[in-house]
């Protein structure tokens, strides 16, 4: 292990990630535009055990991350013949017409990352370099909100929520 540094935090083998965002619509159809505040957070927790020396480690951890879009678009959907699966998606405007106010997309994960780290020069303080290979694992929850606004008695909203699995694959490189 590097010497000690007095004055600073020393955790060799644990792994903090904080990331802030902030969210758009990429190649977006014409019109549609995203709100200034459309942010997202990602933070995440690794701890290292040493396989060989300080050389190869594998590093588990777990993770939360959430991202958001505001937009003046609501999601188009198209199923297929049996409406069993959504074949087509598409972001469309949704303008003074239907009385729509708000439209926000979320999602949040929570994931166990696992990483392979692959120590280059270990003990050489500034010269060290690390390769990080991995995947994350977890639960994924979107929700779309709609607020619309009707006459009477005021302001409305819809939620549309759905939970299932996912899985990155990550290689990063310190």
């Amino acid at each position: 292990m590097p010497p000690q540094v007095a004055g600073m935090l020393n955790f060799p083998k644990q792994f903090f990630f904080f990331d802030f965002t902030q969210n758009t619509w990429l190649n977006a159809p014409e019109g549609v535009e995203t709100k200034f505040i459309s942010g997202g957070m990602n933070i995440s927790f690794l701890y290292e055990f040493n396989v060989i020396s300080s050389h190869l480690g594998i590093a588990p951890g777990i993770g939360y991350s959430v991202a958001g879009v505001k937009s003046n678009s609501v999601f188009d959907y198209q199923y297929n013949n049996d409406f069993t699966e959504i074949v087509y998606t598409d972001l469309k405007l949704y303008g003074d017409s239907g009385g729509i106010i708000k439209s926000k997309l979320s999602v949040s994960y929570i994931e166990i990352p696992l990483e392979i780290h692959i120590h280059l020069k270990p003990n050489e303080r500034g010269k060290s370099f690390l390769i990080a290979p991995g995947f994350r694992a977890g639960l994924r929850l979107v929700i779309l909100e709609v607020k619309y606004h009707q006459t009477f008695p005021g302001y409305d909203k819809a939620k549309f929520t759905t939970l299932s699995i996912s899985k990155t694959s990550v290689m990063a490189c310190h």
